[in-house]
């Protein structure tokens, strides 16, 4: 959903839309720093030693401020290490933030927007569709898939796909 949003509304964040992959508070500071070198931001202080959190996203966000920018901050699994990345005061334009998250009590941080989950028959209905199925044989198959994958809709998505390029793989080779 995230990445339709930002495909869809880029050119309202002048096409700053810059993608981080947020799980653990060291992945985001993988992700600014690679984005820093990018940038020409230096990710060492004058005296060498590496710029603590607070200075190094607030320089990144300063180099935004000229125009819009979208941070889009994938999977955030812990929100309490997350308000080290919350936009300070920026003089010229705050970037917006799009954080995706399985924890939904965000109290004052953020604004939540919660995306449902399949139910069993909406999932047993979305891969009886998206691969063709028409009969009940693989019923038993499609039950596990489901309790594998509980529920989540972009899981499911990425889920047939691979299975239908494998169907495709096998059957160019004459497997069954």
């Amino acid at each position: 959903v995230a990445l339709r949003y930002a495909q869809e509304y880029a050119a309202l964040y002048d096409h700053n839309v810059i993608w981080i992959n947020a799980e653990t508070k060291n992945d985001i500071l993988l992700c600014l720093r690679k984005l820093s070198g990018q940038l020409d931001i230096n990710i060492k202080d004058n005296y060498g030693n590496q710029k603590d959190v607070g200075e190094l996203i607030h320089e990144i966000y300063s180099y935004f401020s000229a125009e819009k920018s979208l941070f889009i901050f994938d999977n955030v699994e812990n929100y309490q290490e997350f308000s080290d990345f919350i936009p300070k005061v920026l003089k010229g334009n705050t970037p917006t933030l799009l954080i995706t998250s399985r924890y939904s009590n965000w109290k004052n941080i953020a604004t939540v927007l919660s995306i449902d989950i399949f139910t069993e028959q909406e999932a047993k209905e979305f891969i009886k569709k998206e691969l063709s199925i028409d009969n009940d044989q693989q019923d038993g198959k499609i039950r596990e898939l489901i309790t594998l994958l509980q529920g989540l809709p972009l899981a499911f998505q990425q889920a047939v796909a691979y299975i239908d390029v494998q169907r495709n793989v096998n059957s160019d080779y004459g497997i069954s």
